[in-house]
């Protein structure tokens, strides 16, 4: 397979246990339909200091800016224009998603960013969890309206939405 931004032939890697297709010149990685979300499931790799410095600084962001929007990458396995998407809404991380679902393509470094915004709001999710029962207190629905509530949303959402209910009854 050839990498669709520089057009060399990928070369197979294993990346904690999954079979991915990175390329040598760019270091973008291919990773087929469902492997990300395996990749993000296994928790492999710790990510350094640095890197969720970066990652915290772009979070919340949930524009694609107009330089990715421009680009414009082929899917190497169905020849589609891939769409340019905020991984899980609010990342700040733009990766490229096939139309018909044959994969992803991440630019140099975004599977560890990725990894390491996923890691990042499950320890936020599991602090979140802890302040229920004082903002169920506040707001007047009991704590099984809302364990019943964040059942229905991802971990990501899950997150935000809590901050943002904290940043409003002031407990940050």
């Amino acid at each position: 397979m050839n990498c669709p931004v520089c057009r060399v032939k990928m070369m197979v890697e294993d990346y904690e246990g999954i079979t991915i297709d990175v390329c040598p010149k760019c270091q973008g990685v291919w990773l087929d339909d469902r492997e990300l979300k395996e990749i993000v499931k296994r928790r492999g790799k710790r990510p350094s200091p640095e890197q969720i410095d970066e990652v915290k600084s772009k979070s919340g962001l949930t524009r694609i800016p107009q330089e990715e929007l421009k680009r414009r990458i082929i899917c190497p396995k169905c020849g589609c224009r891939m769409k340019p998407i905020n991984y899980s809404y609010c990342s700040g991380i733009i990766i490229n998603k096939c139309p018909i679902n044959d994969g992803v393509w991440l630019d140099q470094s975004e599977i560890e960013k990725v990894q390491t915004f996923s890691e990042g709001w499950e320890e936020e999710m599991k602090k979140s969890r802890e302040q229920y029962p004082r903002l169920s207190s506040r707001s007047g629905e009991s704590t099984r309206e809302k364990d019943s509530i964040s059942e229905m949303v991802s971990p990501q959402r899950f997150a935000l939405i809590n901050a943002l209910i904290r940043k409003i009854v002031k407990l940050d």
